[in-house]
């Protein structure tokens, strides 16, 4: 069963939900169900032909591996889709893949660039959870650190 059909049921308001491993509360989660009810798993944001939550294990995988520029130009490349899907859906982007191209642009020691994907993350439609909040503070930081 695909993450999209599992997503449409709906969660206890007393829990957290863990989507690509960021906790989101209950009913913030069944606010996105409720925006996604009639909308097909073709409105899915895909990556050749792939949902883009697809690639999580092949990201961490990499990553594990020490094979980090692999892992930045996938990473982009599910940034650049997801922001076309953010525009032609109305949904916010998935601040997942942001995080971790940070991450890794600071294991790079490319700071211009993990600020520079930071920056691109604010300034799009956030998807709900407590990620954003913590890609923000690390903006704010990094914008810090460089001064």
């Amino acid at each position: 069963m695909s993450l999209f059909k599992k997503v449409l049921g709906r969660f206890s308001k007393s829990r957290t939900v863990d989507v690509l491993g960021t906790q989101i509360p209950a009913d913030e989660a069944n606010k996105v169900i409720d925006q996604m009810r009639g909308f097909s798993e073709s409105t899915i944001q895909k990556v050749d032909g792939r949902a883009a939550y697809d690639y999580v294990e092949q990201i961490k995988q990499l990553k594990r591996d020490g094979q980090l520029q692999e892992a930045i130009i996938l990473l982009e490349r599910i940034i650049d889709a997801g922001e076309e899907h953010s525009l032609a859906t109305g949904f916010g982007v998935a601040p997942w893949y942001y995080w971790e191209a940070a991450v890794v642009y600071r294991k790079l020691k490319q700071l211009d660039r993990e600020l520079a994907v930071l920056e691109r993350f604010a300034r799009q439609k956030h998807a709900p959870g407590m990620r954003v909040e913590k890609l923000l503070e690390r903006l704010e930081k990094v914008r810090a650190r460089k001064s």
